[in-house]
């Protein structure tokens, strides 16, 4: 039952109550004139010696006490309707701003979960249904230990107790987990506390992130990375062989020639000396 329905309950119990403390007034009242009226009657007989309290008199006393019990009732029911009207209006306002707040949950790209004093999941967005493959209405209300997700539960523990202990923010950088098609994937998962105005702790906040293509990129960024180093290595003793290799070919290609110009001056000494 709604706080409105409860409401409700209420005002037509204090109408109730007040119509019959009313009616208990009024024949009490008359009651109360009649006993009145006949300790007042003179013995010579009836009709006479009676008081100004007549039974006109009894009717028009009447008439005038349930008026006035009448308007205070519909005072009172006035009160009532406004009272209702007023926690409804609130109502109406905190279930709009309930809802607004689900969408804005819902939009979030993030996994969002929430996890309330009782160690029980109070938020569960679309994207943590996405990720892990459970259904909100299925989390809501569920022990966080009987979630049900597969991923690294010491470390998640871990975190949420030193989070609870010390009141601050811890960060996972990597924990893999498993999705809803078996495929290992990576969450960055940041745990939040929320504390109340005395300092207490109210609520566990874990916000995350599929960071499995990032990691994925980041791997090969390093890949490439690697690969050029070894490329710019290869150049480098490429560079190294060829230089001294381009020296002694050249030397080799001018001795060539000039043992080719010794050749041909000592033929030509040689056909000299003949």
């Amino acid at each position: 039952m709604s706080q409105q329905q409860i409401s409700r309950v209420q005002a037509k119990k204090k109408a109730y109550r007040d119509i019959l403390i009313i009616i208990v007034f009024t024949l009490a009242f008359f009651f109360l004139a009649e006993s009145f009226e006949k300790s007042h009657q003179s013995p010579n007989g009836p009709g006479k010696g009676k008081t100004l309290w007549t039974l006109n008199g009894h009717f028009v006393a009447g008439g005038i006490i349930t008026c006035f019990f009448i308007l205070l009732y519909h005072r009172r029911w006035k009160e009532y309707n406004d009272e209702i009207r007023r926690q409804k209006k609130i109502e109406d306002e905190i279930r709009k701003t309930h809802n607004q707040s689900a969408m804005m949950l819902s939009a979030i790209s993030s996994i969002i979960i929430g996890i309330d004093g009782e160690n029980k999941i109070s938020q569960w967005n679309t994207a943590a249904a996405a990720a892990f493959g459970i259904k909100r209405e299925a989390m809501i209300g569920t022990p966080f230990l009987e979630s049900g997700i597969q991923w690294e539960w010491p470390e998640v523990l871990e975190n949420i107790f030193y989070s609870s202990s010390e009141n601050k923010s811890f960060r996972i950088d990597e924990i893999p987990y498993t999705n809803p098609e078996g495929q290992i994937r990576f969450l960055g998962l940041t745990v939040c506390p929320f504390i109340d105005d005395a300092d207490k702790h109210v609520e566990i906040l874990l916000l995350g992130r599929d960071i499995t293509a990032t990691k994925v990129m980041s791997s090969q960024l390093v890949q490439a990375q690697k690969l050029e180093s070894i490329g710019q290595l290869a150049a480098g003793i490429a560079h190294e062989i060829n230089t001294p290799m381009q020296y002694v070919s050249d030397n080799t290609h001018f001795l060539q020639e000039s043992f080719h110009r010794l050749s041909n001056v000592v033929k030509r000494y040689q056909e000299l000396a003949a």
